[in-house]
């Protein structure tokens, strides 16, 4: 752990076509669980084309009753301690 803060998110599009080795930007999922989640952080190393792809894919993958997008700014405003 570095301390330094990262924006991710968690996406539902399967693995399979998610390229061997994987670009930085990608990696297991933060938050979801599951076989067909990935994790995406977002920096300079970030494909936005391949992420909005991702996303296309989430949402065609999706049942027809629909889909959620949650959005969570978790960031204390309080003092934080580290705990093992």
């Amino acid at each position: 752990m570095t301390g330094e803060e990262r924006s991710m998110c968690d996406v539902r599009c399967c693995r399979q076509g998610i390229p061997d080795p994987r670009p930085p930007y990608l990696s297991d999922p933060c938050r979801m669980r599951g076989p067909d989640w990935t994790g995406v952080a977002f920096d300079e190393n970030t494909d936005p084309e391949a992420v909005f792809r991702m996303f296309d894919k989430a949402m065609s993958l999706t049942s027809d009753d629909g889909f959620t997008i949650v959005l969570e700014n978790s960031a204390s405003t309080g003092p934080r301690t580290y705990q093992e």
